[in-house]
Order: structure tokens, then sequence, then C-alpha cells
């Protein structure tokens, strides 16, 4: 039995939620995208350890416009998410590198996966890095 199949994944963090129900009393911490201006900008997101975000390995959350001061939220339960940007050089195409965020792992005796209280969050920003 492989402990990276779906199947084998779901029953495990059925587990953990059942040991630790607290832990995940209000569900999963999302996932969030904060856009900080100061112009509109495309972003893509995923769920998946995968880049870049659009691989077919990854699950495809958002891809669209996000303007200055924007807050995109999502439910999310897995371990972790995939975001690209553009820049507002050049706002349609251009992706940026993509940046991988994994929620940090708990154990449950021979047993580890994504710590569900713990958000993750990327701040994204029109002009690109110097």
């Amino acid at each position: 039995m492989s402990y990276t199949s779906p199947t084998v994944r779901r029953w495990l963090a059925a587990l953990v939620l059942l040991i630790a129900p607290d832990a995940v009393a209000d569900g999963p911490a999302p996932v969030t995208v904060i856009q900080h201006g100061p112009k509109t900008i495309k972003v893509r997101l995923s769920v998946g350890a995968t880049t870049p975000c659009d691989s077919s390995a990854n699950k495809q959350l958002y891809t669209g416009p996000m303007k200055p001061g924007e807050h995109l939220v999502w439910p999310f339960t897995e371990a972790c998410a995939c975001l690209e940007q553009t820049y507002d050089d050049f706002p349609e195409v251009g992706w940026s590198t993509p940046l991988l965020r994994c929620r940090p792992k708990t154990c449950i005796g021979q047993w580890c996966g994504p710590d569900y209280r713990y958000p993750i969050s990327f701040d994204v920003y029109s002009k690109r890095p110097s």
C-alpha cells in the first residue's frame, strides 16, 4: 500500500481530523493572495507541489486579473499551493518564476502530513523586483 495514493491520503486526513478535531475546528486554513499594486496584473494559482503552476499535475484554482488592494481567499485542503504572476510592464504575458508554498508537516505516530491549521499566503506586487 502506498501512502501517496489519493485514497490513502484522504483516509489519513480523515483520521487526523478525528484525532485532533480542535486543530481544524473551523476548517482548514485558506490560501490567500493579496495584490499590493500599484497596477492590475494577472495571477495563476493552483493546488499541488509541481511547477510551473499550470502543470497538469496541479489543480487550477484561479487564473485571471487582480486589481491593487484585492484579496483572494480560497478554502484549501491540500499541502502545497503554486503561484505565478505577471508584472505591470507586461500584464498579459511574461509570467514570473513560480512560487511554491507548502504547509508545515505534523506527525501522528509514523504518519506525517500537512498541518491544516496553517494558512498559505502570497503577497504580490505589480512592479517587477529589481
